[in-house]
């Protein structure tokens, strides 16, 4: 958890992270000591789950996945809107040197 708490590059989520790790060295489980505001639900409850049944690895293997899912879509829904974006502004560009131009004559 120290890990990962000091690569998260948000504050509050690594606060919560190391949270979490104090509560695991107390003894309570990983899926109490995650119950933490800036850590999302499901997060929260793969891990509860994967501690529960003894397969964490295979849960936040899962959860890699997941995220890396959620991510590409991501990418790809804001590369499908800038594209459209960048034509009008290419041709607003050209629109306006064009008119200057017409106007020239």
């Amino acid at each position: 958890l120290n890990f990962v708490a000091n690569n998260a590059g948000n504050y509050s989520i690594s606060q919560s992270l190391l949270n979490a790790r104090e509560a695991v060295v107390e003894g309570r489980s990983l899926g109490v000591g995650l119950r933490q505001p800036y850590i999302p639900k499901i997060v929260q409850q793969m891990c509860a789950v994967g501690e529960r049944s003894g397969e964490l690895e295979k849960a936040t293997k899962g959860l890699g996945e997941f995220y890396q899912k959620r991510t590409e879509s991501r990418i790809k829904k804001t590369m499908a809107i800038m594209e459209p974006l960048l034509i009008l502004i290419v041709a607003g560009m050209v629109g306006f040197i064009y008119l200057g131009f017409f106007n020239a004559i």
